[in-house]
């Protein structure tokens, strides 16, 4: 499994939080401190990022920009933030 952390410095307002079990999505609002800061958390940045989980349970936290999220597989936490965000749930058979 490869871990992949990206930060970016400031504390931003978050548009969305998705938190995604297979097979539904729901959200409510959120702010970037809600955000962990812990090891295991895959961070984007303030541009526009594509990012993929791992197939195990993540914490993705898109950062601003209009990004691409894709879950991968697992129960995933997701935090959009602002930006047009798509989040792409991988289907399972």
């Amino acid at each position: 499994m490869v871990q992949v952390r990206l930060r970016w410095p400031a504390i931003i307002t978050a548009a969305v939080l998705v938190t995604a079990a297979v097979p539904t999505f729901s959200a409510e609002a959120a702010t970037r401190a809600a955000c962990p800061r812990t090891t295991g958390v895959i961070y984007g940045t303030t541009g526009d990022d594509t990012i993929t989980g791992t197939s195990g349970n993540d914490v993705i936290c898109g950062g601003a920009g209009n990004d691409v999220i894709r879950g991968n597989g697992g129960v995933d936490t997701i935090y959009g933030g602002p930006g047009n965000d798509k989040v792409v749930r991988r289907r399972v058979a």
